[in-house]
């Protein structure tokens, strides 16, 4: 029957025999056609009941399967009620379980109920609610429960919820803040590839989602982007953690790629991370690390002996505040004013201890660490203006190509190579954009024109 059962998905086509044999060798047989269509808005509406009511009594690998079945059915993206009717299970199971454990508690707060004054119905929001139920019955100490739910939550967020891709701004952050946690967990013990493969899947579909959303005019609200931003990064760092549990210094480097979000993590010993230039992850910019890395680490407070962790962020979209947001300052203190949107992706570079896992403080370098990040610029220059026809009308900053455009020398962009790109960093400490401690370098003869280089 488990054999079945797993073969038995949306969509298929095919048949099923049955042959009985006797004890006297007699036998018989049949065979029927047997297709499986999408499940009705009314089956759908009982497996979202069922999974409030298994996650209520402490069953949540059973609860995670009905949510995953919810959140793949190409027929719940034409059931409009079912994040009402989440809600309405998840509130009467909270009111069952309360009654059973005879506590008299009242009732009510807004969506998480389904109460009286709820929001709009936000499914992916309302699955992703199931999801956090199913873990608080479960954990995520165990290592197949952290495979289930990594599976389910990607699952979740990767469809909307259903089938739809969008996803609230609401329910980036429940979903972030749940991979977060999953990812926070293997770093104690470790992680399989499926599960590493399946947060990154997550944490790559939410911020394709945020971009999405500000693509077609409807950003996250700032307080809202501040706390996906929170969860996007801690979810990425916790999963370079996870990656690394385990191994020794010199083992090969892991990567999980996608279409926004790349990371990379490698253990060794602290002589070969510094003097070293590694490779951004999926291959796209790099880091130089100078000899003089770890020269002001304090050794007995920072244990390096058993190697060095370095992790490589790479995201495609800004995962902080707007730049264009930031209040000029004229104090020449790092201020930015005249801030535009950023001419690259976000580039994260992490340093810890493998002993510990203790971040390692990087201060006061003699020669710099390099930063060679790709400019996100036009796929070629057929997609610029074609407004040049001689090498002066790039401002000197490029040169005129045949086909009337400029390909531009880093620093420099824009049709004209009118823009400057500068090298920023995002102060945590202060929550804004400062230049403080870097400076953007020139591209070197023969270097990529169509990256910029940071010296930090």
């Amino acid at each position: 029957a488990s054999e079945l059962s797993t073969q038995l998905r949306e969509g298929v086509e095919g048949r099923i025999e049955l042959a009985i044999v006797d004890a006297y060798g007699g036998r018989t047989q049949a065979t029927r056609p047997i297709a499986v269509g999408a499940p009705s808005c009314e089956a759908l509406r009982g497996a979202v009941s069922s999974a409030a009511s298994k996650a209520s009594m402490g069953d949540g690998f059973a609860a995670l399967g009905h949510v995953a079945s919810v959140a793949t059915s190409a027929g719940t993206a034409s059931c409009a009620d079912l994040a009402a009717a989440s809600a309405a299970a998840r509130g009467g199971a909270r009111r069952l379980r309360r009654a059973l454990a005879d506590a008299d508690v009242a009732i009510g707060n807004g969506t998480a109920n389904g109460t009286a004054g709820a929001a709009e119905p936000d499914l992916a929001l309302e699955l992703l609610a199931l999801v956090q139920s199913a873990t608080d019955a479960i954990g995520s100490t165990d290592l197949s429960a952290r495979n289930l739910l990594a599976s389910v939550l990607s699952t979740v967020i990767q469809s909307g919820g259903g089938g739809s891709g969008a996803l609230s701004a609401s329910a980036a952050v429940s979903g972030l803040s749940q991979v977060a946690a999953i990812a926070a967990a293997a770093a104690v013990d470790g992680i399989d590839a499926a599960t590493a493969g399946n947060i990154a899947g997550a944490l790559d579909s939410t911020l394709g989602a945020s971009a999405a959303a500000a693509a077609a005019g409807a950003a996250y609200a700032r307080v809202q982007a501040d706390a996906v931003s929170a969860a996007a990064t801690a979810a990425a760092r916790g999963l370079g953690a996870a990656l690394l549990a385990g191994t020794v210094a010199g083992e090969a480097g892991i990567e999980q790629t996608g279409a926004n979000m790349n990371i990379s993590a490698a253990r060794s010993n602290a002589d070969s991370t510094a003097n070293a230039t590694i490779a951004g992850p999926g291959g796209a910019g790099a880091v130089a690390m100078p000899a003089t890395l770890f020269a002001g680490v304090n050794g007995s407070a920072v244990d390096l002996a058993t190697g060095v962790d370095l992790v490589l962020v790479s995201f495609g979209a800004n995962v902080h505040a707007d730049p264009a947001e930031q209040n000029a300052t004229a104090d020449g203190s790092g201020g930015n004013a005249g801030l535009g949107g950023l001419a690259t992706g976000v580039f994260s570079v992490t340093l810890r201890a493998a002993a510990t896992g203790a971040d390692v403080a990087i201060a006061g370098l003699a020669e710099p660490i390099v930063l060679t990040i790709p400019l996100q610029l036009a796929a070629d220059a057929s997609e610029r203006a074609f407004n040049c026809s001689r090498a002066s009308d790039c401002l000197g900053r490029g040169a005129c190509l045949p086909n009337g455009a400029c390909a531009c020398a880093s620093p420099f962009y824009g049709d004209s190579c009118e823009l400057t790109a500068v090298c920023h960093y995002w102060h945590e400490a202060d929550a804004r954009w400062a230049t403080d401690g870097c400076r953007t370098l020139p591209t070197p003869d023969g270097g990529d024109e169509r990256a910029l280089l940071c010296a930090c």
